[in-house]
């Protein structure tokens, strides 16, 4: 896809990303430490930060020339490659990171 659309998807996942930690951070309410979503700077690329505990996941706009994508990161999944943030994918992989043991799996 061409930087200008995955630019965009990017975008999108953050606003969804945004919309969603103050959802679980509402619903977590100290029982459970909260969800952080940081925008890193100066690193020159668009890239943020979910942080969930000890775990986190950077989110970040891969490009290459006239090309472009998203590009998940995990501790456990150093590199996972680019996603396509379409729907909801993007943020299911991003909640598997965070929280392994959710429905009674290890997505961890």
């Amino acid at each position: 896809m061409s930087v200008a659309a995955a630019a965009d998807e990017w975008f999108a996942l953050r606003a969804r990303a945004e919309q969603l930690v103050a959802e679980a951070n509402a619903g977590l309410a100290g029982r459970a430490p909260a969800v952080d979503l940081v925008d890193e700077a100066g690193t020159g690329e668009l890239s943020f930060l979910l942080r969930h505990g000890s775990r986190s996941v950077r989110v970040s706009l891969g490009r290459h020339q006239r090309r472009g994508w998203v590009d998940l990161r995990s501790e456990r999944q150093p590199r996972s490659g680019p996603v396509d943030p379409a729907g909801d994918s993007a943020l299911d992989l991003i909640i598997d990171s965070l929280t392994p043991g959710r429905n009674g799996h290890d997505n961890g």
